[in-house]
């Protein structure tokens, strides 16, 4: 296959296509899913795990395929603090994320 360009980043020396494909030949030799929580730690560090995969495996690339997010649950955390008979409190709920990729491991000809 010959790819018609598009967003890609290099990590570790394996080239992450974002949108659209290399403009060179390539072969599709693979695939690689990735599934972790959606939160910021998790995602920093999904780019060099889908790229040390591809390394291990042979590859010279990636594109991706799909990415999606599905909500899992709500975490609440509440403080109630009592001071002179007054009640004082505050209250965060946040979204749990699940992120869930797939990508083509591929080989450049």
């Amino acid at each position: 296959m010959t790819g018609n360009g598009g967003a890609a980043k290099n990590v570790n020396g394996v080239d992450l296509w974002i949108t659209g494909s290399p403009p060179r030949r390539f072969q599709i030799i693979g695939y690689i899913t990735d599934s972790r929580p959606g939160g910021p730690i998790p995602m920093a560090m999904r780019d060099s795990a889908v790229a040390s995969e591809a390394r291990a495996k042979g590859g010279d690339g990636v594109i991706m395929n799909s990415d999606n997010s599905q909500l899992v649950g709500m975490a609440n955390t509440t403080n109630v603090n009592a001071v002179y008979n007054n009640l004082y409190g505050t209250s965060v709920t946040v979204p749990i994320m699940r992120r869930d990729g797939t990508y083509y491991m591929i080989k450049y000809l």
